[in-house]
């Protein structure tokens, strides 16, 4: 049997999810910043190869990042249009929106650990 979610606990939920997002776009623009202060003088065709690797990695996952967000805040909305007068997400696109959202912030989050994760390691090598 699944919950029921009220709207507003709905909202907040993704409220928090933006917050998470903006979060990791920080997040992306320090590592960006500190893997930029790395580079230095150092341009061995190892280092700047890894060096690229993770400028796309960090370009990408901000655009991820982008259209999390965009499809948050279109999810809220869509919502709230869609349950006037109802303050439960019971009907099955209201389940379903959030399971699919939950499962993409868990998938986002998974993501970018692992890509953090990934980067400490190379500036640990690299120093």
């Amino acid at each position: 049997m699944e919950q029921e979610v009220t709207l507003p606990e709905f909202h907040r939920t993704i409220a928090g999810w933006k917050d998470e997002v903006n979060s990791v776009r920080q997040d992306l623009t320090s590592l960006k910043d500190h893997l930029e202060k790395t580079i230095g003088s150092n341009t061995k065709h190892e280092m700047l190869a890894h060096v690229e690797h993770f400028q796309n990695q960090f370009i990408r996952h901000k655009e991820v990042a982008d259209e999390l967000f965009h499809d948050l805040k279109q999810a809220s909305k869509r919502l709230a249009k869609d349950n006037d007068g109802d303050n439960t997400l019971n009907n099955k696109d209201g389940g379903s929106t959030m399971q699919y959202l939950t499962d993409r912030m868990h998938t986002f989050k998974r993501l970018f650990m692992a890509l953090k994760s990934d980067f400490n390691r190379f500036i640990e090598k690299s120093s």
